[in-house]
């Protein structure tokens, strides 16, 4: 169910968020996420018209919806996966996989100071320290969130119904 609301979420806020995309947003929201001045996100808000701020303002308020799913939902892998690789007797990497269940919290609560600046940005209000804190929050979000992808993926390969039979110690 986590995982189905958290793909559900992200295709609405793919659909919402093409508008964003142009020369000076390649990325669009990212790229929005990830300006880390002033100047570089009022050169981005410009470049957006009418529709694609207020798709702006819905893709952040979508995003706090999203960021408790997709927490939970890479939180929930985490914690599966460490349960999988502790059972195959990888007790340290279980542990990573404890920690980085945590960090998607911490991710969650980094997207959400990010969404509340870039708010604030887009009421106009593009000065320091928004744009800043908005990057200082956005890079570690990612950086959790791209490894608590690839620890679920860790997660897929060892739940795979056996490839052999015993038990590997670190």
């Amino acid at each position: 169910m986590l995982l189905a609301s958290t793909i559900g979420l992200m295709a609405v806020l793919s659909i919402v968020g093409k508008p964003l995309i142009n020369d000076t947003a390649p990325l669009g929201m990212i790229s929005f996420e990830i300006a880390c001045s002033p100047g570089a996100a009022e050169e981005i808000v410009k470049s957006w018209d009418d529709y694609a701020r207020e798709n702006t303002l819905l893709s952040l308020k979508l995003d706090f919806v999203y960021l408790v799913s997709y927490a939970l939902t890479l939180g929930c892998g985490c914690a599966w996966t460490a349960g999988g690789v502790r059972a195959q007797g990888f007790s340290r990497t279980a542990l990573i996989g404890v920690l980085l269940a945590t960090g998607q919290c911490i991710a969650g609560l980094l997207d959400a100071v990010e969404d509340i600046a870039l708010i604030i940005i887009m009421h106009g209000t593009i000065a320091t320290p928004w744009p800043q804190i908005a990057c200082l929050c956005a890079v570690p979000k990612f950086l959790l969130i791209i490894a608590g992808v690839f620890y679920c993926l860790i997660g897929i390969a060892v739940h795979t119904p056996a490839q052999g039979a015993g038990t590997h110690h670190e």
